[in-house]
This record gives C-alpha cells, structure tokens and sequence, in this order.
C-alpha cells in the first residue's frame, strides 16, 4: 500500500511539475520580451528622443530668434506641437502596451489612448493644409492676400478646435475590457486591452474612420498637391510675382517713382535670389508633405483593415505577427514621421540650420543670423507693394517697411 501511494503521489508531483512547465512556456512571451521586442522598444526609444529633442529645437529657435518669427514658422511650430504631444503622451504608452500586448495603464488613460494620436494627427495635416494654402496665395495671387499675426492665429485655434473635435468620439467608446486568458494552477488569468468596446463592430465605427481617412488624409492631400503644383508652376516658369506686382504699380504711380523701385541690376537680383529662396523653401515644405503621407499610410490602412474585422480571425495570443505586429509597425512608422521633419528642416534651410547651430553651441541670440537662403512665408509681395505705394502717395521716397512684433512681413526666413 504504502509503494503504491508513492507511486501516485510521485506521478502527481510529475503531473504538476508538466502542468507548470507548459504553463510558464505559455505566459513567458507575455512576461519576458522575445529578442524582437527589444528591437522594436530600442526604435521606439530613439524616435522618443529624436522627436522630442528635434521638434523642442524647432520651438526654441522661432520663438527665441526674433528672425525666424515668420507666419510659416510659426505654422512649423504649430506642427511641432502637435509632434511633441503624441511623442510625450502616447509613443512611451504605445511602445509598452505593443511589447506586453496587455493594457497597464488604467481606464483614464484607455480614454485618451485613441484620442490625442488623432488630435495630432488631424492637426498635423490641417497645418500642412494651411501652410500650401498660404504659399499658394502669396505667391500666385499676392494682391488679393493680406497676411496677419491676428488671423493666422485664428487659422491655428481653428485647426486644433476642429481637431478637438474629430477626435472627440474616441474619448467616449475607448474603454478597458477584461478577459479571461488561461488557467494558472486553477485561478484564472484576466488580461486587458484598450479597445473601442461601444462601438466595435458597428457600423458607426466604420463610417467614422472612414470619415476620417477622407477628412483628416485624402482630402488635404489633394488640396496640398493642388496647391504645390500651381506654385512650382509659377515659381519654375520664368514669371517672377515680383514683377507682376510692379507692373500694377507702373499703373498707379508716377514715372519719376517708378524709376526708384526698379534699381535696375540691383532689384534684379535681389527678386532672383528671392524667388531662388522660395523654390527651396517649396522643394523642402513638399518634401515634408511626402514623408508625412507615407508615413500615415500604413496607419490608415491598418486602421481600416482593423474595423472591418480583418484581424478578428486571428487569436492574438496564437498569432500575434498577424494580428498585433501589423498595428504595432503602423505606429512605429507614423511616430517616425514626428522625428523626421526636424531633419528635414536641418538639411534644407539654412535659417534653421544656423538657428540650432547656435542654439547648441550656445552662442548669443540678440541678432538675427545673416546670409543664406531664407525660409519664405506668405503675405510679402502683398504687404510690400500696399507699404511702398502709402509711403510714395503720401510722403515721398519710399523705405524699408518695418516689421510686426511678432512675425515678419517679408518672404525671406
């Protein structure tokens, strides 16, 4: 008797022993990070620097360089903002919660998973809008655009209200929903996800992120490249707006005026370098353009992909490559585009690129940096040709205009 309750005993002991064995390989990914997982939070964490370094640089270079305060830039600023709040917010949560594949973060949190990604997102893109808008009108229809710090205040509050707004429906279906995952030595596992339980599945689900595919992606893209390719074709067709501009002022001023504002050689070529300045500041604003929708690509489609029930077949824990490393790369391409631009900018404007040479070598910043190409925004042509006709109708020889607090009349940046 005594052999055979040993006997059972050590084949019970042998049964558990299995049994916490099989267990442990189980919970292991979801514990231990696989040699992928440490990759992926490696990327994460230079995106993480690199955007928050890159886009703070931007920030500080046009609000402390009195030089740089152009209404362009402070469109840059507005889309560094926007990069800076999801690297600060949603990339560290975003990196954890795709590694873990559990949510650790606490229903407050589930609500604004969804939420500022798509703030930043919309205001991104509505900012990229408004930039090719601006360049649109003051270079191919400079009479008619008058540019101030006033409106293009209200156009940013706008576009982050707006943004506000289409985002706004994620706060109210995010929600942590718990589930039972597997057994461990009889008391059950709950694990928890962030997702869009009041709406997932429905058709409201799929006609809102449809919606914002068209509003927030396709739509701006299409007004972008409208807009960008009637400004290449103005500014690489031989027609200067410059002298446009003057032509209407040999109309309406005198003869004897007219002569002072064509210093012949000398206004040549300083309209030659302007318009050599805004074909930079184009080549550098559609490239930013192109890196963001390739960027936001992959994000959109796995978006779509995702209401539409694509990846409910697969189970999450038995096929995470098909079911969560899609969403997961998706993000990580998107969070680079929030890293990149300030690159982009260091690489093709020679203002920012001194701008943060000094910054970093901490050189003084009381004068602004002289020389190089300059970085255009909108509202020049306008506001010189109204500032030089007032002073020739009025008091006599014409002068430098002078510039606003807070942003610069002037195409050069």
């Amino acid at each position: 008797m005594n052999g055979s309750y040993f006997t059972s005993y050590d084949s019970h002991e042998a049964y558990y022993l299995q049994y916490a064995e099989h267990m442990f390989n189980m919970s292991q990914p979801l514990v231990i990070p696989d040699r992928h997982d440490y990759v992926i939070l490696t990327l994460y964490g230079i995106i993480f620097c690199a955007s928050i370094f890159g886009n703070s640089m931007v920030c500080l270079a046009v609000i402390c360089q009195r030089d740089m305060r152009t209404v362009t830039n402070f469109y840059i600023v507005n889309l560094a903002v926007a990069d800076l709040l999801v690297s600060l917010i949603c990339l560290p949560v975003n990196a954890i919660n795709g590694v873990s594949m559990v949510w650790l973060f606490g229903s407050s949190m589930c609500k604004f998973f969804g939420f500022f990604p798509m703030v930043s997102l919309c205001v991104s893109i509505f900012t990229l809008m408004m930039i090719a808008v601006d360049r649109y009108l003051a270079i191919c229809r400079p009479l008619k655009f008058q540019i101030s710090a006033t409106r293009v205040t209200v156009v940013v509050a706008i576009i982050w209200v707006v943004s506000f707004t289409l985002a706004s429906p994620l706060i109210v279906v995010n929600e942590v929903e718990r589930t039972r995952g597997m057994e461990i030595i009889g008391y059950p596992n709950w694990l928890a996800a962030c997702v869009e339980i009041r709406w997932e599945g429905t058709a409201w689900q799929k006609i809102y992120y449809i919606g914002v595919t068209y509003v927030c992606y396709l739509m701006p893209l299409f007004v972008i490249a409208a807009a960008y390719a009637n400004v290449c074709k103005r500014l690489w067709s031989g027609i200067p707006t410059e002298e446009l501009s003057k032509d209407i002022i040999h109309i309406m001023l005198s003869h004897s005026e007219t002569q002072k504002l064509n210093k012949s050689s000398k206004e040549k070529s300083k309209t030659a370098e302007q318009i050599e300045s805004r074909r930079k500041v184009a080549r550098m604003l559609i490239v930013v353009v192109m890196i963001f929708a390739v960027c936001l690509l992959p994000l959109q489609i796995v978006n779509l992909l995702r209401v539409f029930g694509y990846f409910q077949k697969f189970d999450p824990i038995a096929e995470p490559n098909k079911s969560h490393t899609p969403m997961l790369i998706a993000n990580l391409i998107a969070y680079i585009n929030s890293a990149v631009n300030p690159i982009i900018y260091n690489f093709m404007s020679a203002k920012f690129r001194k701008a943060f040479r000094a910054m970093l070598c901490c050189r003084s910043r009381t004068k602004g940096f002289q020389g190089g190409p300059s970085f255009n925004g909108p509202g020049t042509v306008n506001s010189r040709i109204h500032s030089r006709r007032h002073q020739v109708l009025s008091s006599g020889p014409p002068t430098e205009c002078m510039p606003m607090s807070n942003f610069t009349s002037k195409m050069d940046s």
